[in-house]
């Protein structure tokens, strides 16, 4: 961690509901109960399976759940740059102490291919700056460190974002029981927001390891777009992104078959 002048203040402002949160300042006391003490929830780290922490660190980003909208401040030092590491796989992440363009961000090693950043505000959207004391899903093609910093990198080190059609994982359930238990039955579900535009979320449950296809159709019974085509993907609930920038308006139908591994 690169840290700059010793006292200074933010603000973060988070919504009821669950939000995605991070520390951007060295602050004397990461307990959660100290920095987010009106939460509802406990905080969620992302470990391949969310994890409950008690005290949080700079760069990672956490769920917290709240019962309403509120602005939380924060008083510490500044963070210009920040080192996280990440693994390979979907990633949460947090900020620095000033908002950062993605296509700013360095890696080591140098290259790193990543998707898209993702936020949350009751669903899950791309955008291309960090803002402090925000979490972040990133998915990346290798375990590596990602570098936010304030000060201009060299373009070589830059890493590279390929967007990604997949969506991050669901948030924690209710009572801070991970969104990974495993469902007991198949079921597809309604996607959301709906009338979208032009962007939607698909959800549906796995209760094991399974190649999967998913295929959104037109009212003619017509295929216009194929989001999984035999995908392996692990028992869970999952998510994936449909961008319907190039469909023309009207409805559309999905389905999803799943054959058991």
């Amino acid at each position: 961690i690169s840290v700059s002048k010793p006292y200074d203040s933010l603000s973060v402002g988070v919504n009821a509901g669950w939000n995605m949160l991070s520390v951007p300042l060295v602050v004397h006391d990461f307990r959660k109960s100290v920095l987010f003490p009106s939460a509802i929830s406990d905080a969620f780290a992302y470990e391949g399976t969310y994890v409950s922490k008690d005290t949080l660190e700079n760069g990672i980003g956490y769920w917290l759940k709240f019962s309403a909208s509120e602005t939380v401040d924060m008083v510490g030092s500044l963070i210009s740059t920040q080192t996280i590491n990440v693994a390979d796989g979907w990633n949460l992440i947090g900020s620095i102490s000033e908002p950062i363009a993605t296509a700013s961000i360095t890696s080591i090693p140098s290259g790193i291919i990543t998707s898209q950043f993702f936020k949350y505000t009751t669903a899950y959207q791309s955008t291309d700056t960090l803002e402090p004391g925000v979490g972040y899903w990133v998915k990346v093609n290798q375990a590596g460190q990602l570098i936010l910093s304030s000060t201009l990198a060299s373009a070589s080190n830059r890493i590279r974002i390929v967007p990604t059609s997949e969506t991050p994982p669901l948030p924690p359930g209710v009572d801070g029981e991970s969104s990974n238990k495993i469902p007991v039955e198949y079921s597809l579900g309604q996607n959301y927001p709906n009338p979208f535009n032009p962007t939607t979320v698909i959800s549906f449950d796995l209760p094991e390891d399974a190649l999967v296809n998913l295929t959104v159709y037109n009212t003619l019974g017509q295929s216009v777009a194929v989001l999984l085509d035999g995908k392996e993907m692990s028992a869970g609930s999952r998510q994936i992104g449909l961008d319907a920038a190039g469909l023309p308006s009207g409805v559309y139908y999905y389905q999803l078959v799943a054959t058991g591994k």
